[in-house]
């Protein structure tokens, strides 16, 4: 029961492993509250909570536009993921996948070059189809990024 914990508009927000909580520009200004979960003491009792006050989160800046995936498409039939991301000057971006959203080291592609987009009539995105290979067609879990 967390009905003792409350921002100033009497809510709360949750995280887990299944999902991220993503703050939208109707956000902005309001004051988030971190919950924790977990085991205290002997017994398996799961009561106990962790409250975070001033909390700082940092924005990676160092993209002149922001590289977030805009639109992903999912083939199960031929294990296949299609990603959409807005089209920079860069030359070739690379595609980083993780399990957990903590170790981004997996490459799907390395080099993906302008010219393999897949919709050429739209010069703000660039929209390439990657095959998923045996070690990662089947994770429960998968996460894409795009870098420069």
């Amino acid at each position: 029961d967390l009905s003792g914990l409350s921002t100033t508009n009497n809510t709360y927000e949750t995280v887990n492993h299944d999902g991220v909580y993503i703050a939208t520009a109707d956000d902005a200004g309001k004051k988030l509250f971190l919950v924790f979960a977990g085991q205290a003491g002997e017994g398996g009792d799961t009561n106990g909570f962790a409250r975070f006050d001033n909390l700082i989160v940092e924005v990676n800046t160092s993209s002149a536009v922001s590289l977030n995936i805009t639109d992903i498409q999912y083939a199960p039939e031929t294990s296949e993921v299609t990603l959409t991301w807005p089209k920079t000057n860069s030359p070739s971006y690379r595609i980083k996948y993780s399990t957990d959203l903590i170790d981004w080291s997996n490459e799907l592609d390395d080099e993906v070059l302008s010219d393999s987009d897949e919709k050429p009539e739209d010069p703000s995105k660039i929209t390439v189809t990657f095959s998923l290979f045996e070690g990662i067609k089947n994770q429960k879990y998968l996460f894409f990024r795009v870098e420069e």
